[in-house]
């Protein structure tokens, strides 16, 4: 990973992610994996926008401002996700990791 990017996302724990979202319910949560994935069983409260998809933020997350959480299945694509927005100007971006990590519970569907 770059310089550049190693300075504009954070990462965290899932154990760290959790008690922040519980602490703070206008953390949007973002499920880098594929739409199948994702049904079968995501963070509760989390959009979907696919790494292989990544423009579709600037549609669902218009403010780049917003305080964002990324993850997917075990921690690389999220990192890969989280450099992509970074790039394309999301400044407040957390890498938690793996949902394999996730100490709670989890939805199904979409």
């Amino acid at each position: 990973m770059s310089q550049l990017f190693q300075s504009t996302f954070h990462t965290l724990s899932m154990d760290e992610a959790k008690i922040e979202i519980e602490e703070n319910p206008h953390i949007l949560i973002v499920d880098v994996r594929t739409a199948a994935e994702y049904k079968k069983g995501h963070i509760p409260g989390a959009i979907n926008i696919p790494v292989e998809t990544p423009h579709l933020i600037t549609e669902k997350i218009p403010d780049k401002t917003q305080t964002i959480f990324v993850y997917c299945l075990s921690g690389g694509r999220s990192q890969r996700a989280c450099e992509i927005f970074a790039e394309m100007g999301y400044g407040n971006i957390t890498d938690i990791g793996g949902i394999l990590f996730w100490p709670g519970s989890l939805e199904e569907g979409e």
